[in-house]
């Protein structure tokens, strides 16, 4: 049974903490190192904004940062769409 969740890795160095993001095997990409931060809270929010950045830019997430989902055929929305109220 798989549960596609997101791991963190943290890395100190100088006083700094940089935090590495693993997506699953069924992202867009896999691995995402963050920009140095103060704690390990602010580097985590830091890489997580970089990885909506990456998605978005690589077409994976749309402008309200919402996946991307598979289109349904015409015939299918046409049907939704002449439906009656409750039918």
């Amino acid at each position: 049974y798989f549960h596609p969740k997101p791991k963190f890795h943290y890395d100190l160095s100088g006083g700094f903490s940089e935090c590495t993001l693993t997506l699953p095997p069924n992202a867009a990409f896999r691995h995402l190192k963050g920009p140095p931060a103060k704690s390990n809270h602010h580097a985590k929010k830091l890489v997580c904004l970089d990885a909506c950045k990456k998605l978005h830019e690589m077409k994976a997430l749309d402008d309200h940062l919402l996946p991307l989902s598979e289109q349904l055929p015409d015939h299918t929305l046409a049907k939704e769409v002449n439906s009656a109220p409750g039918a």
